[in-house]
């Protein structure tokens, strides 16, 4: 699905992301997890378009991405959830859902049958579907980014730091609700997190970013019972 190739990136003259290499499979849920600094965003952003590698590859089911802008990138199904949810606050819920359909030719019956499955996912949502982006709680924008990036039809769903902020109640919900997602809409995720834990807990594979390169990768079971990891981003339990 997605196949990134020894990519290099720069912020003027500092190299941020030092030939990294990874991939994600049709079925995955692959988790980058690493600390402040570590590159993490600056991944997302040029698998978005947002940032251009200075060498190195992007294939998206085959095709070579890098370079292209984002315009271009999120018709071919690369849909990202970003840091912060940037929903639009003075759109009503359901008016925000309606934004994210843009790229998608849908027939009313399909527009409807898209936006019901996430209602289900998030039955809040629902219940303010009237209700300004900017009135709910953070939890709530959370749902409603992931929400709006669900209607979009993704072939691949990418998330920059979804619990950021948010309560441990609502984090645990949010990451249920991601499994689900993965799980009956079939889309592959990839997920960049500080909370390495819950990202380690439901990923089929993950990735370790240090200082802009990758420092290990495996299964989230195998990092989970890593004693490196354990200390450095567990707590040390």
């Amino acid at each position: 699905m997605l196949e990134i190739d020894n990519i290099q990136v720069s912020y003027g003259e500092i190299e941020v992301l030092h030939g990294i290499s990874m991939s994600v499979n049709e079925s995955d849920r692959v988790a980058v997890i690493g600390a402040n600094g570590a590159g993490k965003s600056t991944l997302m952003k040029t698998i978005m378009g947002l940032l251009t590698p200075k060498a190195g590859k992007i294939l998206f089911k085959g095709e070579a991405i890098q370079g292209l802008k984002p315009h271009r990138i999120v018709p071919k199904g690369i849909v990202l959830v970003p840091e912060g949810r940037k929903i639009f606050p003075k759109l009503t819920v359901r008016e925000n859902l309606e934004m994210g359909a843009y790229t998608q030719n849908y027939t009313k019956p399909e527009f409807n049958l898209r936006l019901e499955q996430c209602y289900d996912i998030f039955p809040r949502l629902k219940e303010r579907a009237n209700q300004h982006g900017g009135t709910l709680s953070g939890g709530e924008q959370q749902m409603l980014a992931i929400s709006r990036a669900i209607m979009g039809d993704p072939k691949l769903l990418m998330l920059d730091e979804p619990s950021l902020g948010l309560a441990p109640v609502i984090m645990d919900e949010v990451f249920e609700e991601i499994m689900r997602i993965s799980n009956e809409l079939k889309v592959p995720i990839l997920l960049v997190e500080q909370n390495a834990y819950s990202s380690l807990e439901i990923c089929t594979k993950a990735y370790v970013l240090e200082l802009g390169k990758i420092y290990k990768e495996g299964t989230g079971d195998e990092l989970l019972n890593d004693p490196a990891i354990i200390n450095a981003y567990l707590g040390g339990s």
